[in-house]
């Protein structure tokens, strides 16, 4: 009854929380520590940037699970009334990662296509670093998104123990 949909809701929005902070987290620790030392230890931005390549994908299919519990946690949130401001935070932060990650699935294969995986060189340099840009900065856009949506959970969360305590 009651008691099993309240336990089921507060499941679901901690696995939310690890989810999003998996996904969020692991590209935080990957730009942060990763690709700084892959350059340093490979002494090659292309070497690394192979190796991205094959991170980012997962990151990217990733997210798509992580966005697909999340918005489970945003239909639940509407459904159970949660007041206007807070659940516009975490429905503005939700649409941006969604958007963001449906161009960074976009943008993904047409950067591969200037990639040449046999001499391990980028085909095109101009086109590529262009497009890479911009995957960079919705990357930024959807961190940011992340941080804000990591932290409407956490305050879901709180709020949920306030009612209850």
């Amino acid at each position: 009854g009651e008691k099993a949909m309240s336990r089921l809701a507060s499941v679901r929005r901690v696995a939310a929380i690890l989810l999003l902070a998996l996904w969020w987290g692991g590209f935080t620790f990957y730009a942060l520590v990763v690709v700084p030392t892959g350059h340093q230890v490979l002494k090659s931005k292309i070497r690394q940037g192979f190796i991205t390549q094959q991170v980012t994908n997962k990151l990217n299919w990733l997210g798509g699970v992580t966005l697909a519990l999340l918005a489970w946690q945003i239909t639940a949130a509407r459904r159970d009334g949660q007041s206007p401001g807070p659940f516009r935070t975490g429905a503005i932060s939700f649409g941006v990662l969604v958007a963001t990650l449906a161009v960074l699935f976009w943008l993904h294969p047409r950067l591969d296509a200037l990639l040449d995986p046999l001499s391990r060189s980028v085909l095109d340099d101009n086109k590529f670093y262009a497009l890479h840009r911009w995957y960079l900065i919705l990357a930024t856009v959807q961190w940011a998104a992340g941080a804000v949506h990591l932290g409407w959970l956490a305050g879901m969360v709180s709020r949920r123990q306030e009612m209850n305590g």
